[in-house]
């Protein structure tokens, strides 16, 4: 995927998982694929791009009952993080934009309400900033 087409956004509006057919005895090298990838990506959401946290906590619930649909989904991911290698995050820079102050630490929380559509959970994605760059 070397030379695959950017995408927008880690997943698309509207997408369901849960929807996706789950064999009764899967495919034991798409499993293993899929779990190497997912592992791969989730380092990348861990260490340099936090913003697609969420697609990652969406496709890591099919770790082990995962089909050719879901790689997909988790194809188009890399997508998005081809679209987006260009950006940098910036520690301690003095060029600060409002609403950010020099020192101050800015926190965003958000979350939904039952999303989980097997299980009635809901998720949670917290960002803390500093210096106009996110940390946690």
């Amino acid at each position: 995927m070397e030379h695959a087409n950017p995408c927008k956004l880690p997943m698309n509006t509207g997408s369901n998982l849960d929807s996706l057919p789950i064999l009764d005895t899967p495919d034991k090298l798409v499993v293993h694929a899929y779990a190497a990838f997912i592992g791969e990506l989730l380092y990348v959401a861990i260490n340099t791009v936090p913003q697609h946290s969420f697609s990652m906590s969406c496709l890591t619930r099919y770790m082990s009952k995962d089909t050719p649909a879901h790689l997909t989904h988790a194809k188009n991911v890399l997508r998005y993080l081809i679209g987006i290698k260009g950006r940098k995050l910036t520690c301690c820079d003095k060029r600060v934009s409002l609403p950010h102050v020099l020192g101050e630490i800015l926190a965003h929380e958000n979350s939904s309400w039952a999303d989980d559509k097997n299980n009635r959970r809901s998720s949670l994605a917290y960002y803390f900033f500093v210096y106009n760059a996110t940390f946690s």
